[in-house]
């Protein structure tokens, strides 16, 4: 069921004269303020307000938007990539990259492609399924890409290598666990001719990241005056977070900033032993900036190991904060810390906005941030100090987690449940329910994710997107093997028959409280977010493949598209010859589960002539696992391949199947466990008794069986991937 729920009585305060300040239009360099012809950035603006001063499309005539045009990519297409990027527009071209890691320049006006850049990166590369755009600046477009390559000579890697393909046998190393056996991943920042799409210059980035760790790089760069800013990826694998600042014109590394603080620098103490090494914190998406203050802000990923704290004690800095950088030198400023000694993998990953607001009848510069937990919390982005109100509230304890005693929370509304529903058979959890190894608690999981938010400056809302799921936590264990930690068995898997959906808030800057609230059929924290415009929308696309357009008033949806894939990217407005366009990629995420997958990119206007395409299957709303499939019988079940009915064989590939799907085997079977993937997997029993733990590409783990039962299985990385043993 849907719902739709409108929050009145909340005052919309008088701003004239700021409100027609910010509506001004941007200039050609200068992006303080939203856009209005071009989309110059991906989040709009410098604040990442992703609000549109265009308004020749609104509430009165949304009925009659239609396709302007739709162009097919070929790049990115099929399972195992994702499109998770929103088009930059510059003087009525559209800059655009795909999972393929391949990057687009197109004709705004009708889609035709101006120019293409092929990447030259090895196919084989695990992460490089998923970018959420580029950068423009200096003549140049700014993007992304992870690569592989063979070490220059053995080491730990090829140590741990060795040990993985042995029947029996864990890869160590649990999500961060070497890729393939003798390869390490490359991660670049490249820069192409904006007019040619011809290569400039290359730029390795995470250079000192050990070949063992997985690495990759999903945010889009930021350009601003005369520095390209990259973040690298890879924090849930145990990398130490950063932020590094580049010279534009040739990719020279000129200043670096480490979220996780070594001997010596502040916060280091924050963590028990050398466990900062392996701290994780990584920046997910891309910055916000304000020019006048010379600060460029980032939100940081989370801690590692992700839901085990037993060897991390501590507040863990920079984890789960938003830290103030000086743009020119990197130079720390200020931070504030959302979540303390994080269990849960609930950082802030959407990306920052910033706006201005009056508060206690001062106009103050202000910054958001949304967390996974489900809350926003509204800072002064001078100082860090809080402008709607937080307190310390005490959360229970797991003396094994040697969890934080108290946690920041704001007052005000959430944009999430807190609690989760009940399940038959588990102990009902909320937010800060700790967990350990019993898998017996029931609670949310991350609502809110890389989905971005909006600011409407003539109402003063903010606007977010989440998912709201239950999920089971597993603390996992924690070893030491040549000479690193590892992490084993460590994750979450949602109960089957277990509710999915999602949300959009609408939330008043000023007080934090819901504004209106609206039901949405599937999980949106991984996905398109929103757009607003000045016409009173709001643009979201769905894993269905819809796209909406919705009054950003009171929530009702009053359009509505098809697309044909998951329309799972974040949309842009932009304005030719005096039309308004709204654009969006539809191509579907591997974040989104079982979405049809594609290569489109969609652009729209008032009487448009290209007509909506069949749907995809939509995604499910609940967890379910379909026990009508074939049950075969097989001792080998290979993951990342279809099974093919006809042939009784692995069939094509799927990075987040198992083949089969159903198996059944007698008692005193041995199993073996082949991953022909491309990422990392597990199988692992929902009821706790078994594990194959982290199986790398191209190798395998084989288990004994002794005991009968019926076991469904899903995968730790991947908790969407159900299976099914038998053993009789």
């Amino acid at each position: 069921m849907r719902r739709t729920h409108l929050y009145t009585g909340t005052a919309l305060a008088a701003f004239a004269l700021p409100v027609l300040q910010l509506l001004s239009a941007q200039t050609s360099t200068d992006f303080r303020r939203p856009s209005g012809k071009d989309w110059p950035l991906v989040g709009g603006d410098w604040g990442n307000t992703r609000f549109s001063t265009l308004s020749q499309i609104d509430p009165s005539n949304v009925k009659t938007l239609k396709g302007a045009w739709m162009t097919r990519l070929n790049s990115g297409f099929g399972p195992g990539f994702s499109q998770q990027a929103t088009p930059v527009v510059r003087d009525g071209v559209l800059y655009i990259t795909t999972g393929e890691q391949d990057v687009f320049a197109l004709d705004g006006r009708t889609g035709r492609i101006v120019w293409e850049y092929r990447t030259t990166a090895d196919p084989r590369t695990p992460d490089n399924k998923a970018k959420r755009g580029v950068g423009v600046g200096e003549g140049l477009v700014f993007g992304v890409e992870t690569d592989i390559r063979r070490p220059a000579a053995s080491g730990p890697t090829s140590n741990i290598a060795a040990k993985q393909g042995a029947a029996g046998t864990q890869a160590p190393g649990g999500r961060g666990a070497a890729r393939q056996p003798g390869i390490e991943p490359v991660t670049r920042l490249i820069a192409l001719d904006q007019k040619t799409g011809k290569v400039r210059w290359k730029q390795e980035v995470g250079e000192d990241i050990p070949g063992y760790q997985r690495k990759y790089i999903t945010a889009p760069p930021l350009y601003y005056n005369g520095l390209v800013y990259a973040t690298v990826s890879g924090g849930d694998g145990g990398l130490r977070g950063r932020i590094t600042a580049h010279e534009a014109r040739t990719g020279k590394e000129v200043w670096r900033f480490y979220t996780v603080p070594g001997p010596g620098e502040f916060g280091n103490d924050t963590w028990e032993g050398d466990s900062w090494k392996t701290g994780g914190a990584a920046v997910w998406t891309q910055p916000a900036l304000d020019p006048d203050l010379g600060l460029i802000y980032i939100n940081t990923g989370n801690p590692w190991p992700s839901y085990n704290g037993s060897s991390r004690a501590g507040d863990n800095l920079f984890s789960c904060a938003i830290v103030a950088l000086d743009a020119k030198t990197g130079k720390y400023r200020w931070h504030y810390q959302v979540l303390r000694h994080d269990i849960w993998d609930f950082d802030p990953p959407t990306p920052l906005i910033l706006f201005d607001q009056s508060y206690a009848g001062q106009m103050r510069k202000g910054i958001a941030s949304h967390t996974k937990h489900g809350w926003v919390y509204i800072l002064d982005r001078v100082t860090g100090e809080p402008l709607t109100p937080v307190e310390e509230k005490p959360v229970p304890q797991e003396p094994r987690q040697k969890t934080a005693r108290t946690q920041p929370v704001p007052i005000g509304d959430p944009t999430a449940p807190q609690c989760a529903e009940p399940v038959k058979g588990f102990v009902r959890g909320c937010m800060f329910t700790p967990f350990w190894n019993t898998l017996n608690i029931a609670q949310p999981s991350a609502s809110a994710d890389w989905a971005p938010g909006a600011y409407d400056p003539r109402t003063g809302r903010l606007f977010f997107a989440v998912g709201v799921s239950t999920r089971v936590f597993r603390a996992g264990t924690e070893e030491i093997v040549d000479g690193r930690r590892v992490s084993r068995n460590a994750g979450r898997y949602g109960p089957i028959g277990t509710r999915e959906y999602g949300l959009i808030t609408a939330l008043d800057s000023r007080t934090n409280r819901h504004v209106w609230q609206k039901e949405m059929p599937h999980l949106i924290g991984f996905g398109s977010g929103v757009l607003a415009t000045a016409g009173g929308l709001l643009f979201h696309g769905g894993p269905d493949g819809y796209f909406l357009a919705l009054d950003s008033n009171t929530g009702e949806e009053l359009w509505r598209f098809q697309t044909g894939f998951g329309a799972d990217a974040p949309a842009a407005a932009y304005q030719i010859d005096g039309e308004q366009y709204v654009a969006i990629a539809s191509g579907g995420s591997r974040d989104g589960f079982n979405e049809a997958r594609g290569d489109l990119v969609w652009a729209f206007k008032l009487g448009g002539r290209v007509n909506p395409l069949n749907g995809p299957p939509p995604p499910p709303t609940t967890v379910t696992f379909d026990t009508t499939g074939p049950l075969v019988k097989s001792q080998t079940i290979t993951i990342g391949r279809r099974w093919d009915v006809r042939a009784n064989r692995p069939g094509e590939r799927d990075e987040y199947d198992y083949g089969p799907k159903r198996t059944v085997v007698p008692l005193g079977s041995e199993v073996t466990f082949v991953n022909d993937g491309d990422m990392d997997h597990t199988a692992t029993d929902q009821g706790g008794t078994w594990d194959t733990g982290v199986i790398a590409p191209g190798q395998k783990i084989t288990l004994k069986f002794e005991k009968p039962g019926e076991f469904i299985y899903f995968c730790l990385p991947h908790p969407w991937m159900l299976g099914q043993l038998i053993v009789q």
